[in-house]
């Protein structure tokens, strides 16, 4: 029985309504996060970062990481869509039916996965084409023990980015 000091809290938070949560210019942690339902998204801005102490399951929905998401366990994309130019850490990153787009679905950008990654043959890469050989980027690097490998399954569906029009002779790297 604790005598003194504040009571011990758990914080298991489920995204299930419909609806956007935003993290703006705030550091929080959590124990655990589910993204429940299709309707619901959580959106990370730059700057900001969310930290779960056991792990992440993403069942459906949007979450879009422009800031940090850090997970001390796995982050499991069972479906939904993992977006955004920022940072997500986890030992792995396993999509089984997910749908991964670095940046936006029309903008160019830079996603980094801090662990490994493994995409199922379920998995959607969607991959944004533009200007002068950009283009948008997964970039799976070491973290803490992970070593930044990665397995890779499903579809890579490429299109223009905004506004760009493909031309015969463009080259990407």
């Amino acid at each position: 029985v604790r005598t003194t000091g504040a009571a011990p809290r758990y914080f298991d938070v489920t995204l299930s309504a419909n609806g956007l949560t935003t993290l703006s210019a705030a550091n929080v942690t959590i124990d655990r996060l589910t993204i429940a339902t299709a309707g619901a998204g959580l959106q990370i801005d730059s700057g900001a970062s969310l930290s779960s102490l056991i792990n992440v399951n993403q069942l459906a929905g949007m979450v879009s990481v422009n800031g940090t998401l850090s997970s001390v366990g796995d982050y499991s994309l069972m479906g939904g869509a993992l977006l955004g130019s920022g940072r997500v850490n986890a030992p792995f990153l396993t999509s089984v039916l997910g749908q991964i787009a670095p940046g936006s679905s029309t903008t160019i950008g830079t996603l980094t996965i801090g662990g490994n990654l493994i995409l199922s043959s379920g998995n959607g890469l969607f991959i944004n084409l533009g200007p002068n050989g950009s283009s948008d980027k997964l970039a799976v690097v070491a973290n803490g023990t992970s070593t930044g490998s990665a397995n890779l399954g499903g579809a890579v569906n490429f299109s223009p980015a905004a506004g760009y029009s493909i031309k015969a002779g463009d080259s990407y790297t």
